[in-house]
């Protein structure tokens, strides 16, 4: 057992890292993953075309995904969730379309940052109204010196940040679960006809290829989406174009 306690805080964006998918995932990392893969809040959850809405803590996933995404093999898998399950780390539900997770005690550790949060300002307020603003007037300036934030200038900084990092939660997606977006990436998007599509012609290419997979997947596949829309317009446009001239040939003639 570790003697050090207390925790980190660790980015969802480690996901995206060609090191965190180079090899068949430990134990350990397999349930930091899961940790990660949890819904933050009680907003939808999209599984495909299908839109479920999952509780907070809750992983909506399925047997074949996770064996792909952690290159298990189906009894490694079956009996790592058996244990996760006797240790009442998580609860687990499965049916033909899915297969749900629930991390115990999920709220409890996620809510333990804003609970240090809540102590450490209740006992710095002893020293004085003035002191807490003067910190926070210059936690928000640009830093000019290179020392380590305190404690309470750390927690000052947060706050104004706490937005920024509520947003920028991501979520996986694709048929590997490895596409990883925040909701404003996944919204914009949805503004296209074939973002599902794109989304999972770059599931499979992360899954086929691991070993170079190190940037972050909105922009990729944004790019495919406009090209997609961009070829869908020409493709329009030269119809448009036949018509016209088979109307110009034959007179009223309409294509069917």
């Amino acid at each position: 057992m570790a003697k050090s306690k207390g925790f980190i805080l660790v980015w969802r964006d480690i996901q995206d890292h060609c090191i965190w998918n180079a090899e068949p995932f430990t134990k350990g990392q397999a349930w930091l993953d899961l940790i990660m893969m949890a819904n933050y809040n009680n907003k939808p959850f999209l599984l495909g075309n299908k839109v479920i809405n999952a509780e907070i803590g809750t992983v909506i996933t399925s047997e074949l995904k996770l064996m792909k995404r952690w290159k298990w093999g189906k009894e490694k898998l079956r009996n790592y969730l058996r244990t996760l399950e006797n240790m009442d780390m998580i609860e687990k539900k499965a049916d033909r379309h899915m297969t749900t997770i629930c991390i115990k005690n999920y709220t409890t550790y996620q809510t333990a940052y804003q609970t240090a949060e809540k102590q450490v300002i209740s006992r710095d307020s002893t020293e004085g109204q003035t002191s807490y603003q003067t910190t926070n007037q210059t936690t928000n300036r640009p830093r000019t010196d290179h020392r380590p934030y305190t404690m309470k200038e750390r927690i000052n900084k947060d706050n104004t940040e706490k937005e920024d990092m509520t947003e920028g939660i991501r979520h996986s997606f694709g048929q590997y679960d490895n596409v990883y977006l925040t909701d404003n990436e996944l919204s914009e998007l949805q503004k296209y006809d074939v973002w599902q599509k794109k989304i999972d012609r770059r599931s499979e290419w992360k899954h086929k290829n691991p070993n170079k997979i190190c940037g972050a997947d909105f922009p990729v596949v944004l790019e495919w989406c406009i090209k997609a829309q961009e070829e869908q317009k020409d493709a329009e446009v030269k119809i448009d174009h036949e018509r016209d001239k088979i109307n110009e040939n034959f007179g009223n003639y309409e294509l069917a």
